[in-house]
């Protein structure tokens, strides 16, 4: 026991050599006296790398201790190892509420006084509006548990649009703004409140960064100021892709199953209302059946279609009479294209077409274009005769009527026009130039003769400001 170690080497590699050595040599074979040999080595290595491995953890994790808490384990082994302790520039006063949620992600401290842009999003009017008052809080409480001062912050949101859509008005204030320098923190809830898409994402935070705006996106662990900042990001950005992703099958099963129930599907048509059968579950299934106020008038359009009256002659008797559009029209006034798809609609004949068209997206911009089902087999039909409002031989002939004014027309109607799909208001080359300078929403061309630009978001009561600037005006 008290043998130096080298005495214990001597002894080690004297025993387990010297009977190799001597039977070799008269021999010429190996004895037990190898395996022996062969198993003091190995120990001797397995002993050498566990302290190896032990040193090394332990400065490791001293390291990563010195990340976290700072001067605390700096000089913790400094007294260890006898070194000066060095002063830490990342030092981070520990947040023992936000510890417990793994927030030590935000490395370099936060100054008490800072210009902060909070933005918040939700999807769709359904949601709830208490949404982004939710979101400001929560970002509130996190700064503030930084020791940063909330008591001024600005704000920028979007309601009810999809995180896919590239140009929203908040999201635009927010790049008007990075340009401009006028944050120093921008901080959200995570990343796809901003955006869902990796490139949007990733170039909105990027132009932060190139001019020294700081983005934190708290759910997703995410600080810019952090070196793997555009890792975290992308990762998170795939994770609510992918959420997308099969929220799409989600959606088309459930399509499937209204289908199937006969239920309603879409947005409802004029001439019909839509009901529950059970007012106590207010998720239930809603159905549709024929408003008995306006069937009648439904009868009278297509019958005017049938004799040859021009469509703006009866659009215009339509909106004299206060006939409700469908209920994604987001004008009470009906043109001779609203005419046109009443007319189209196989559904006032008691029969109703599913997926005739499917929406496309389109990654320039991130919205959807509704496109002719390029699969004829996955177009599904079902018969609804408690539904019917004009007969056969109505329908057809109203059609046929609407057939032969195309014919004549050399230019392409209906689903082959060229601007099938982009609404007459954002037809101008200045529609969506012009921001309204109440709200920041773009400006959109609103009637054809003495119109001009108006507000997007005034015809979805989202401004005040109904205000026209007239065309010629605009012009000049």
């Amino acid at each position: 026991m008290g043998c130096t170690i080298k005495q214990w080497l001597e002894t080690f590699f004297t025993r387990g050599f010297e009977p190799w050595f001597i039977e070799c040599g008269e021999r010429g074979k190996l004895t037990p006296g190898f395996p022996q040999v062969i198993f003091r080595s190995v120990f001797l290595l397995l002993v050498l790398s566990v302290v190896t491995l032990a040193i090394s953890v332990f400065f490791t994790v001293g390291n990563g201790y010195h990340r976290l808490l700072g001067k605390q384990s700096n000089t913790f082994l400094s007294q260890f190892t006898g070194l000066e302790a060095v002063s830490d520039e990342r030092y981070v006063v520990p947040i023992p509420s936000l510890a417990g949620f793994g927030f030590y992600f935000v490395c370099v401290p936060l100054q008490k006084h800072l210009r902060i842009l909070f933005y918040g999003r939700f999807s769709k009017d359904e949601q709830r509006q208490q949404s982004i008052e939710d979101q400001l809080q929560y970002c509130k409480e996190f700064l503030s548990e930084m020791g940063v001062d909330v008591s001024s912050l600005d704000e920028q949101c979007d309601r009810g649009i999809s995180g896919e859509i590239h140009s929203r008005p908040g999201i635009d204030q927010v790049r008007q703004g990075i340009w401009k320098r006028n944050w120093d923190l921008i901080i959200s809830e995570d990343s796809s409140r901003l955006f869902r898409g990796i490139s949007p994402c990733m170039d909105l935070v990027g132009a932060a960064v190139d001019n020294d705006i700081r983005v934190i996106c708290i759910n997703d662990r995410v600080d810019t100021a952090n070196d793997d900042w555009q890792q975290r990001l992308e990762e998170a950005q795939r994770h609510h892709g992918q959420d997308n992703y099969y929220t799409r099958f989600r959606i088309k099963r459930a399509l499937n199953g209204l289908w199937d129930m006969g239920a309603a599907i879409g947005p409802i048509r004029a001439g019909y209302e839509r009901y529950q059968k059970n007012p106590e579950q207010h998720k239930a299934p809603k159905f549709d059946r024929v408003d008995p106020d306006w069937a009648g008038m439904i009868r009278d359009a297509f019958q005017m279609v049938a004799d040859g009256r021009p469509l703006d002659l009866i659009a215009n008797y339509l909106t004299e009479q206060g006939l409700p559009k469908g209920s994604n029209a987001q004008k009470e006034e009906w043109t001779e294209g609203n005419v046109r798809s009443m007319v189209r609609c196989s559904l006032y004949r008691g029969e109703e077409i599913f997926r005739k068209t499917i929406s496309r997206k389109q990654h320039t911009t991130g919205r959807s274009k509704q496109i002719r089902n390029p699969d004829p087999g996955n177009i599904q039909t079902r018969a609804m005769p408690h539904l019917r409002i004009i007969e056969d031989w109505l329908w057809y002939k109203a059609n046929e009527v609407i057939d032969q004014r195309g014919a004549r027309s050399s230019y392409p109607q209906g689903i082959d026009h060229p601007l099938y799909g982009i609404s007459r208001d954002s037809r101008s080359p200045l529609s969506r130039l012009f921001i309204c300078g109440i709200c920041g929403s773009k400006m959109h061309m609103d009637g054809r003769r003495e119109g001009g630009f108006r507000c997007s978001a005034a015809s979805k009561n989202r401004c005040w400001n109904s205000a026209t600037a007239l065309r010629d005006f605009v012009y000049r």
